[in-house]
């Protein structure tokens, strides 16, 4: 199906909350399946997309970018994951796009779906039960389901919590890093790069400081730095492989 420059949303919509990987996985099939049911185009909108430290709309390029998104202008704007679930609803034969939201809560999900005179807007069963940043960000099927009223229906999908719980629990410093710096830049292919990149140069200043120390003769006190660097690198490196095994 060819995807048009400029998109007109026609009435009958349905808003899917989308993220990366597989974490909304049950969330985009029941939305591919109610869209191809009601004969209605799909936005999925990008619950990883919103950050408090990187834009993802650029300001600079007015009329560049429509609302909703193409999966091609999705994947210029940084965010191919999201345009592989665009295209593979379009596979399906629904008519999907996908928004990159600035800001991340339930009442911001109802007003994009009223926005575009959406009637029904799916979420994960998993926000009936909410997580510590679920919370933080307002992102709960309670608030979703008072925002909405009676003028939108909010379904909430079964199938995805038990990944998300599971995720969620794990404890790891690697995971820990990977979430967090993932939720700052808005995307975990930014974070995987950033890790990488400050792991390589911390790697790179380690050595150099050990080959200061043998050649140069600095104080022996410095190889304790390069320890510490080289350590350090290799977590951030770790930590941005652990990233990229989890998106293939």
């Amino acid at each position: 199906m060819k995807e048009p420059d400029r998109i007109e949303i026609s009435m009958n919509t349905v808003i899917a909350c989308a993220a990366e990987g597989q974490r909304r996985s049950h969330v985009l099939a029941a939305a591919i399946a109610e869209c191809r049911r009601r004969s209605a185009r799909l936005i999925l909108y990008d619950i990883d997309s919103a950050s408090a430290w990187m834009i993802a709309m650029p300001d600079d390029e007015p009329g560049v970018y429509g609302d909703p998104l193409t999966s091609q202008q999705l994947r210029r704007l940084g965010r191919p994951l999201i345009a592989d679930q665009v295209d593979a609803a379009r596979q399906e034969g629904v008519e999907a796009f996908g928004w990159l939201p600035a800001e991340l809560n339930a009442e911001a999900v109802v007003e994009y779906a009223a926005k575009h005179h959406a009637s029904w807007v799916l979420l994960s069963k998993q926000l009936e039960s909410p997580g510590f940043l679920q919370r933080m960000h307002h992102l709960t099927a309670e608030r979703a389901l008072s925002a909405a009223g009676t003028s939108i229906e909010v379904m909430l999908v079964d199938g995805d919590q038990d990944w998300t719980a599971e995720q969620d629990m794990d404890p790891s410093p690697v995971n820990a890093l990977d979430a967090g710096l993932t939720k700052i830049v808005g995307g975990s292919r930014r974070a995987a790069f950033l890790l990488s990149a400050a792991g390589v140069v911390l790697l790179v200043a380690a050595l150099m400081v050990a080959g200061a120390v043998i050649f140069l003769g600095i104080p022996l006190l410095a190889i304790v730095g390069a320890i510490a660097m080289g350590a350090v690198g290799s977590f951030f490196i770790l930590s941005a492989r652990q990233r990229r095994l989890s998106l293939k």
